[in-house]
């Protein structure tokens, strides 16, 4: 089960007191459009779930516009129970929510599938929040021979004034982002 919570996705949880632990032990930084993203939080439920987060240079879990994540379910899961997981709460997000939207690319690579989605936050009628996302969902058997479901994903927000410009600039750099995560290697991880 993912437990990525849209609405919630730019929120890292503080974690100053613990010592970072990299379950996934993926050696970093991970690149990503010309950018080394270092590992800056990690949470394991169970004995299934893992997730991992990653900033670029210069930004801090209370300062950042952008991430990389690696969210590992091992199990039964499949790519497509992941995708209906997500797709079913941008669908229930749509209800109040007239940005929320997502688009899913098939075939890219064989036994892979990319998620494209989005979402905002309106206050008194105006758009006060604005995110977007790509993920990449492969079969955790062709990375670690282990049946589960290892996602990739990227993620961008913009606040308050910066929203017009980020909605165009989206716009413009979409395709060359979802082809990045297409093709980016994927991390070697140990579970």
């Amino acid at each position: 089960m993912s437990f990525f919570l849209l609405g919630f996705t730019s929120f890292i949880p503080h974690q100053d007191d613990e010592p970072l632990k990299d379950y996934l032990k993926v050696p970093g930084p991970i690149q990503f459009n010309q950018t080394g993203f270092q590992l800056v939080w990690t949470t394991r439920t169970g004995h299934n779930y893992y997730r991992q987060q990653y900033l670029p240079p210069l930004q801090s879990m209370k300062n950042y516009d952008r991430f990389v994540m690696i969210e590992v379910v091992k199990g039964k899961n499949t790519q497509r129970e992941q995708i209906a997981i997500q797709t079913k709460q941008i669908r229930e997000r749509k209800l109040y929510d007239e940005l929320a939207k997502y688009e899913l690319f098939e075939k890219l690579k064989p036994d892979e599938f990319v998620l494209e989605f989005s979402s905002s936050e309106t206050i008194k009628g105006e758009t006060t929040y604005m995110e977007w996302n790509i993920y990449r969902y492969i079969n955790l058997k062709n990375v670690i021979n282990k049946s589960g479901v290892m996602i990739i994903g990227y993620h961008t927000h913009a606040r308050g004034k910066y929203i017009d410009g980020f909605n165009s600039t989206i716009q413009r750099e979409r395709e060359n982002l979802i082809k990045k995560l297409n093709e980016m290697k994927v991390p070697q991880i140990n579970l």
